[in-house]
């Protein structure tokens, strides 16, 4: 785990964008389930982003209540209005 200054000669480790949210590692450990997901993961190139897009895509299939969670599903959405809503639509068909 990396390591980050703080004040002098003490340090403190730095979670792993993975580490961040139980819901990220549930999402990642089922992989995509939908084909907007699956598309828009091919393309994507950066760990931290896919992880970002699959939290999305577990958190409109069971929103936990919490604020933590609420925002970040809202930053992501609005990063990427259409890919939301091709989640949305996917999952509401089901």
């Amino acid at each position: 785990m990396p390591l980050v200054k703080r004040r002098e000669n003490t340090q403190v480790p730095v979670r792993n964008v993975f580490e961040a949210s139980m819901e990220s590692d549930a999402a990642e450990l089922t992989g995509p389930q939908t084909e907007a997901l699956r598309r828009a993961l091919s393309t994507v190139r950066d760990e931290a982003a896919a992880a970002d897009l699959l939290f999305l895509e577990f958190w409109q299939m069971q929103r936990h209540p919490g604020i933590a969670a609420s925002l970040r599903a809202s930053q992501i959405r609005r990063a990427n209005p259409a890919l939301a809503a091709e989640i949305h639509a996917e999952l509401t068909r089901r």
